[in-house]
């Protein structure tokens, strides 16, 4: 909202008739306070002297009329306000405008002094000689039109936004193709560059084909001649493994001769005899102690 609140005439008479309305309605809710404490009055005020509790009572029920009384009257305030902003927007819609309101400027002490200036000028004296700024009003007397003059202006007014909307829509629409043209060549320029790298993976890919194939044939070269020179081996080691399993039975069978023999030559020797003979003896002596033994434990 603009520090110059200055109106032109009709719209400074709608604002003031706006005023007057509402000084109306402010009398209408004094006189209705003034009512209210009036039944109070004659309807609890009838003894001489009361309580402190009896006069708590009468300010409580008469707080609560009033809370009552004025949310009321400030209800029906916003919603005659918004009532009139909503005739404003409609006709403002009908024209294909776009009003706007500056809600942070209502608290405005400044701007508010000039509408308490204004309504006491407007509705005590009824005169237009003022704005809302306490300046003269600047009369904006309008140029006689035609028939249809202020509508066919307000469709050129939209006409002339909608071409230069059309305007930057076709620049941005321009720019878009040519973004998109040079997309496509750089589509066009990876694919060439794909298709040649794949060409060339696959002259690659060949050319390592008859490398492997050589490798693998030597490869089956080496393995042939090493499975011979294995075979032969193995043949080899057969052969010794059976020679060394002969020589093995025939050292087993002469350490098996060589025992015997020794076991023969120590039987005969007396030491060998006396040995044995004193070895029977004590086995026949520990097999009469066990039987002792066992006697003497049955007794």
């Amino acid at each position: 909202m603009a520090e110059d609140l200055t109106l032109s005439d009709h719209h400074s008479e709608m604002i003031g008739n706006y005023l007057k309305f509402a000084k109306f309605r402010r009398g209408k809710h004094v006189r209705t306070i003034d009512q209210t404490f009036d039944d109070l009055k004659q309807s609890r005020l009838l003894e001489g002297t009361y309580t402190a509790d009896e006069v708590k009572e009468m300010f409580d029920e008469l707080c609560a009329l009033l809370k009552g009384d004025l949310e009321i009257e400030l209800i029906d305030t916003a919603h005659t306000a918004a009532l009139l902003l909503f005739q404003m927007c409609v006709q403002a819609q009908q024209w294909h405008l776009k009003l706007n309101a500056d809600i942070s400027e209502l608290e405005n002490r400044d701007l508010l002094e000039k509408v308490n200036k204004f309504e006491e000028k407007f509705v005590n004296s009824s005169s237009l000689e003022k704005g809302l700024n306490g300046s003269p009003l600047k009369l904006n007397k309008l140029q006689p039109l035609a028939e249809n003059v202020g509508a066919t202006q307000l469709l050129q007014a939209e006409i002339d936004r909608l071409n230069e909307e059309n305007k930057k829509l076709s620049e941005k629409l321009k720019d878009v193709e040519k973004r998109t043209l040079e997309i496509l060549e750089t589509k066009s320029m990876l694919a060439e560059t794909l298709a040649e790298a794949q060409r060339e993976l696959k002259d690659l890919k060949e050319g390592k084909a008859e490398d492997v194939e050589k490798d693998l044939k030597h490869l089956e070269d080496e393995m042939f001649q090493t499975m011979c020179a294995s075979a032969y081996t193995q043949q080899h080691l057969e052969c010794d493994l059976v020679e060394t399993k002969q020589q093995l039975l025939e050292v087993q069978a002469q350490l098996q001769l060589a025992e015997k023999e020794l076991e023969a030559k120590l039987s005969e020797t007396a030491v060998f005899k006396n040995m044995k003979q004193i070895l029977a003896t004590k086995n026949e002596q520990i097999k009469n102690l066990r039987l002792q033994l066992n006697k003497n434990e049955e007794d």
